[in-house]
């Protein structure tokens, strides 16, 4: 889902964030327009083993736990 809040308060977000806080305007501009902020609720599964790998997620506030399911 995209993101509701004001594009000023995104490219602020993404300036944050430390991979991307040497980015200029310009640049963030064009990042946000690929980005989507999600909410996750606490012990919700963002995504499973043998997902496609076409997603980066950056953790902004929280934590994650990361398993393997074992083959058995």
């Amino acid at each position: 889902m995209k993101s509701s809040s004001a594009p000023s308060k995104d490219l602020s977000r993404l300036h944050q964030i430390e991979i991307f806080s040497d980015l200029n305007k310009e640049d963030l501009a064009k990042l946000l327009k690929i980005v989507s902020w999600r909410r996750v609720i606490s012990g919700s599964e963002i995504f499973q083993e043998g997902d496609s790998g076409n997603t980066a997620f950056l953790i902004e506030k929280g934590r994650v736990l990361i398993t393997k399911k074992d083959k058995n």
